[in-house]
């Protein structure tokens, strides 16, 4: 279960990252 949310939160941080490129 923690892995799942590990992922989940490494994929918000890229979002993130996107994000600021804009």
């Amino acid at each position: 279960m923690f892995q799942l949310f590990s992922i989940s939160l490494k994929r918000v941080l890229n979002l993130q990252e996107l994000f600021m490129i804009f």
